[in-house]
Formats: structure tokens, C-alpha cells, sequence
């Protein structure tokens, strides 16, 4: 019996057919999206790393092929770029679909921490940063304050809003603009430093050597244990002036 046949001998049958697929079809209109261009998100991580100073080939050498052998080994890994710049290395991992942004960010990190110790000492700590395909910067929040300097300001900010944002689902990454952080910059006296025989390295060592914060162990008793801080750290245009550079003829030179 043929579709035709059966609908001359039970039209009742053949009208209640047509009206299920004629709902079908609206039910579908109603929840099936149709666009032109699919939202399909990828999701990518990047590395972000400086080295000041460095040129293209050390940062090349030294940075970006190590951080590059180090996020080949995660799995769901679809392309790896890098690329080298003059204190900067930049590499972008980008993963299969379907694979959860904040896992693959995790893993990234995890990956960057391990080979942290194979990095220069002088190298920032390495930015690890996630965003997709079509990420733009959907909000910009000003903070102000009358009580507070801008680089105060700055380490509020840093301390208790931006993790908070970053923990927020959807949310890639939060960039802050127009910070102000603390910092002590020092002016070399050429002449100064020539009459006295001392090198910038001889200053920049000085300064490393005195402003760190190293542990200084633990007092033990039978009923107490008490652990021991060494506040070396210096904080004011005093205390940095008043470092020793070297001792040239029994006389200290600061």
C-alpha cells in the first residue's frame, strides 16, 4: 500500500500526520538557531614572558623553546606558535574543541611551573593568560580614591579586586591600566663613580646583596617554637643610600 493509497482510504489518518510534522517544524523554528557564521570557540592559552634587555635569539634560545617543549607534552593540544621579540617571549597554545578553557589554562600553568627553574634569573615570572577567539574587553571599571596615593591604589587593586575578577566564569583576563607601583629608582654620578674606581655592576651587586629577605631559622624550646624573621628588606631612600659599595683604603664607600 502506497502513501497516496493510504491517504484516499483514511484521510483522517493522513490529516493528523501532516499536522504532527506541521508542529515539529514549529517546535524547531522556535529552538534551532540558525547563523551564518556557527559561535564556535576555541579555546587558547598564551605565555607571556619578559626578559629585559635580551635580544631575539637569546629570548629564543633561552625562553621560548623551553616553555614550547614544555606545553607540547599536554594533551588536546592543536597548534603551538611562538614568537620572539627583543625582552619578550610569546607563546600561544591553541586546543581542540570541546576542551574547557580554564582546565586547559591549568594545565598550561602547570606545565610553565615545571621548567620555571630551567628559566634565567632574571626573567619575569611568565604571564599565563586565557582567551578565545573572539575575546574583547567587555567592561572597564575606574577606581579612584581621595585617601589613598596612586600607588597604594595600585596595590589594593592588585591585592583584593583583580582575583576576584579573574575568578568569575567567562571572564579571560583583567589588564590594569594606568597603574602606579612603588619603587626605588637610583641615579648614578658617572663622575662619582669613576674617581672612586667602582662599576654599575659593582652598585647593582651591592644592592642585591643588601635588600633581600632570607629565613633566619627557629628558636626551639621544650614547650614553645618560635620562628625567627630577618626584616632586611630596605624600604626608604635612607636606607639605600646608606649601603655599602665597597672599602677602598680602610674607608667604607656607600
Amino acid at each position: 500500500m502506497t502513501l497516496s493509497e493510504l491517504s484516499i482510504r483514511r484521510p483522517v489518518l493522513a490529516a493528523v500526520m501532516s499536522l504532527l510534522i506541521v508542529v515539529a517544524g514549529l517546535a524547531s523554528i522556535t529552538s534551532l538557531s540558525v547563523r551564518e557564521l556557527p559561535d564556535v570557540d576555541s579555546s587558547v592559552v598564551s605565555v607571556t614572558t619578559t626578559y629585559t634587555g635580551a635580544a631575539p635569539e637569546i629570548v629564543d634560545t633561552d625562553i621560548t623553546e623551553i616553555i614550547d617543549s614544555a606545553v607540547a607534552g599536554i594533551s588536546g593540544v592543536k597548534t603551538i606558535s611562538s614568537s620572539s621579540q627583543r625582552g619578550r617571549s610569546t607563546t600561544t597554545v591553541e586546543f581542540e574543541l570541546g576542551r574547557d578553557i580554564d582546565e586547559a589554562a591549568g594545565d598550561v600553568r602547570a606545565a610553565v611551573a615545571r621548567v620555571r627553574g630551567e628559566l634565567p634569573d632574571e626573567v619575569d615570572e611568565p604571564q599565563v593568560v586565557k582567551s578565545d577567539s573572539d575575546a574583547d574587553p567587555v567592561m572597564r571599571l575606574a577606581v579612584y580614591s581621595e585617601n589613598m596615593t596612586p600607588s597604594e591604589v595600585t596595590d589594593y587593586i592588585e591585592r583584593f579586586i583583580v582575583d576576584r575578577i579573574t575568578t568569575i566564569d567567562g571572564v579571560a583576563s583583567v589588564r590594569i591600566f594606568g597603574d602606579r607601583r612603588a619603587a626605588i629608582r637610583i641615579w648614578l654620578d658617572r663622575g662619582r663613580l669613576a674617581a672612586q674606581n667602582i662599576t654599575v655592576a659593582d652598585v647593582e651587586t651591592a644592592l642585591r646583596a643588601n635588600n633581600l629577605e632570607l629565613p633566619a631559622g627557629e628558636i626551639e624550646s621544650n614547650t614553645r617554637l618560635f620562628t625567627v624573621r630577618l626584616e632586611s628588606r630596605l624600604s626608604t631612600p635612607e636606607q639605600f643610600r646608606d649601603i655599602l659599595i665597597k672599602e677602598q683604603g680602610g674607608a667604607p664607600i656607600r
